[in-house]
């Protein structure tokens, strides 16, 4: 208003303050409104069980695809389980049961050739 040079100026510049102190009266209006409604207001919470619901999903196909694949996972299952325990049976023969194998031959023989001698050398020889 100071650097308003006549009076229709002045009264612009004292309309345009008049306009932002109402606006500003209405938004503090409308601030004191919603924290009165804020205060005052109840919130209501209604909790319900879930409803189960049943459904028939087992037909004659479905059944029949179940099972096939039942089929497939148990075979599966039998060769994973053999190739595993040939693979670990692999150095149980090689370490323990070839060398057991093979002392027994040898000793097997040891035992047939001292009977053969002992058979041969208790028969006479006839002349």
């Amino acid at each position: 208003m100071k650097q308003s040079e006549n009076i229709t100026d002045a009264l612009e510049v004292q309309r345009q303050i008049a306009a932002v102190r109402t606006e500003i009266e209405k938004l503090e209006g409308r601030r004191r409104f919603l924290e009165n409604r804020a205060s005052l207001s109840t919130i209501t919470v209604d909790l319900k069980s879930p409803i189960m619901i049943a459904v028939n999903t087992s037909s004659f196909g479905r059944s029949l695809r179940e099972s096939v694949s039942d089929s497939v996972d148990v075979a599966s299952a039998i060769v994973l389980g053999l190739t595993r325990f040939f693979i670990v049976m692999i150095p149980i023969v090689v370490l323990i049961i070839l060398p057991i194998g093979l002392i027994g031959s040898v000793f097997v023989r040891r035992v047939r050739r001292m009977r053969l001698a002992q058979v041969l050398n208790a028969t006479p020889v006839s002349e």
